[in-house]
């Protein structure tokens, strides 16, 4: 045993109080109103406190050089919510960018790949105004260079999913009521492509950063389209009900999705989809409890452009109609390929 902590409230949304940065050197201890931060696996003295009055969540980026550290404190006494952004490695603790805001007594970091910015995703359960029984959610953009923005959503409603692109500085949001939008933005929070409405709630974008799957899971049907970004055009539809998992190939060709015990206790099983949405895998288990690609490093796997493919006019139609295409036995996709 290294060392121990007592966690005197064990509440999901703030757990692990315990955090590492990317390369492990500094480990950060949540307690009441600071951080104690350690260095270098030596945990025998606090080598560094960061002090924040009502902290509740923190976060490290994913970048080590340099370090940044992301805070968030709730509302209290009448006192606005906030987040704070530092560079750990600075001497100074004056923060990078400061952003406040009401409604908002849970939160969620999301950090970019370079470590540059961070989407703050905002929750409360009680709308003021009575027209959401579900609570009021917000999304707030903060940059290292001092950015802080708030991401214009201009349906009503929740906020189901956000993801960054793992290659830049894009991200994608999907919110408002059913049928939900979905919003592809720059780093400058600016819209770049509305998305078609639809029953989703749901974004994955693929490891290389060109294509992007949006899907309606949970209590919809299991619809997902599939988009190159690059081209901004759909390239292909698919459906996998009652999936409880999805998760791109490391070199982004693939989709796999699954139905997951114990969620739901019948029709387990897993199905894996190529970047276009056709299914070229599907396998049925009796009771499937987790199922995931072997991972790969980033570079594993050079980039290899979209496959050019040739549909006859039956296939054209149903394309251009939106229509699902079905796929035959896998001896049939062989001999169409």
């Amino acid at each position: 045993l290294v060392k121990a902590w007592v966690q005197k409230a064990l509440r999901a949304d703030v757990w692990p109080s315990v955090r590492f940065n990317g390369d492990e050197r500094v480990c950060a201890h949540l307690v009441s109103n600071e951080l104690h931060c350690f260095h270098d696996g030596d945990f025998t003295k606090i080598a560094r406190k960061v002090r924040v009055e009502g902290i509740t969540h923190f976060a490290f980026s994913p970048t080590t050089s340099p370090t940044r550290l992301v805070v968030f404190y709730p509302e209290r006494k009448g006192k606005a919510a906030g987040v704070r952004m530092y560079d750990y490695d600075a001497s100074t603790e004056r923060p990078l960018a400061h952003k406040s805001f009401y409604q908002a007594s849970e939160v969620k970091f999301q950090w970019n790949c370079k470590g540059t910015a961070v989407l703050v995703s905002t929750h409360t359960d009680v709308d003021p105004t009575g027209k959401s029984y579900y609570g009021v959610d917000g999304l707030y953009f903060v940059a290292a260079n001092g950015d802080v923005l708030n991401v214009d959503l201009p349906k009503a409603g929740p906020v189901h999913d956000v993801q960054w692109s793992p290659a830049d500085n894009r991200f994608v949001a999907v919110y408002g009521f059913v049928p939900a939008r979905a919003t592809l933005y720059n780093a400058k929070c600016v819209s770049v492509k509305e998305f078609d409405a639809a029953a989703q709630n749901t974004v994955r974008w693929s490891p290389n950063g060109r294509y992007v799957v949006l899907g309606g899971f949970g209590n919809m049907q299991g619809e997902m389209r599939f988009w190159d970004v690059r081209k901004l055009v759909v390239i292909g539809r698919g459906t996998a009900h009652c999936a409880a998992h999805l998760e791109w190939s490391p070199d982004s060709r693939y989709l796999l999705t699954a139905v997951l015990s114990p969620r739901i206790r019948i029709d387990n099983g897993f199905m894996v989809h190529r970047y276009d949405g056709a299914v070229v895998c599907e396998h049925a288990v009796d009771a499937l409890f987790q199922v995931a690609w072997r991972r790969a490093p980033p570079d594993a796997y050079p980039f290899v452009p979209p496959s050019p493919r040739v549909f006859d006019d039956e296939h054209q139609q149903l394309v251009a109609s939106g229509a699902e295409l079905r796929v035959g036995s896998a001896a049939e996709q062989a001999a169409g390929a």
